[in-house]
């Protein structure tokens, strides 16, 4: 996994930017396993930012979630913002193939990208508390 060069965020009014670039598949015994997908996090945001960060910093971290997990903060987020029109969650299947992977991926996309564009939802606990649970790597940019 390669970690791309630190950027300032985009989204200035925010503070956050969210990307879905990837997915890993990961295989489990005989047939089971399952997909995570890495979300890449770029923020000047104080609530990722550990003591030693200045105000001005900005860190950048990757955090891998499964559709289930992607699911529920959407569920969580509509529910909690009805007027924020979210972008289609991809549809639910038993068993997905390479270009439904591909979908899906794209689509996680366009709702990450949605959610750091809007003030509420990029400040929302539900938000925080499933970017900073299982976060990998922290990096000061």
């Amino acid at each position: 996994l390669q970690t791309p060069s630190c950027p300032c965020t985009q989204n200035t009014h925010t503070g956050l930017d969210l990307s879905v670039p990837e997915y890993q598949e990961i295989h489990g015994k005989m047939m089971s396993g399952h997909v995570e997908y890495h979300i890449v996090v770029v923020t000047r945001l104080a609530a990722f930012k550990s003591a030693k960060h200045k105000p001005e910093d900005v860190v950048q971290f990757m955090v891998s979630k499964k559709y289930s997990e992607i699911e529920e903060l959407y569920q969580r987020l509509a529910a909690r913002y009805p007027q924020a029109s979210l972008p289609l969650l991809p549809r639910k299947a038993l068993f997905v193939g390479e270009s439904d992977i591909c979908e899906r991926r794209a689509m996680f996309n366009d709702i990450m990208k949605f959610i750091s564009k809007d003030e509420d939802l990029a400040t929302s606990p539900e938000l925080l508390e499933f970017l900073v649970l299982h976060s990998h790597f922290i990096q000061k940019c």
